[in-house]
């Protein structure tokens, strides 16, 4: 009979990798929707505050609080849930990040899996 013993020991720069993984990989998705968003023009516009206060802000928080994008204006929250809008832009689709993540967001993911290389 034979016997075969094992040690795994970690190389530390690996096991840092491992432990961030997660949050580079959401961090990747959340800024790649944030990108999408804005180069689809699917944004509300009229004087462009709430398109510039996305990209101002960019991907906010971290894992332990939650990461979040969003239009940071006093008036995004009132305009994002409108349907039936006469939009400034006939490109403007109510509430915009889940346009974008419905129709792009299986494609967002692999994307920030393949880019952080993390691999399932």
């Amino acid at each position: 009979m034979m016997s075969v013993e094992a040690t795994l020991k970690w190389n530390e720069k690996t096991r840092i990798n491992l432990q961030q993984a997660p949050e580079k990989v959401m961090r990747m998705i959340a800024r790649q929707t944030l990108d999408l968003t804005g180069s689809s023009k699917v944004t509300a516009y009229k004087t462009g505050k709430t398109e510039r206060s996305m990209y101002e802000k960019g991907v906010q928080g971290d894992m332990s609080t939650g990461l979040y994008i969003g239009n940071f204006t006093d008036y995004a929250m009132y305009v994002y849930p409108k349907s039936n809008v006469h939009w400034t832009n006939p490109n403007t689709k109510t509430k915009w990040f889940e346009h974008i993540w419905t129709t792009k967001g299986s494609g967002i993911i692999d994307r920030a899996i393949k880019e952080c290389k993390i691999w399932y």
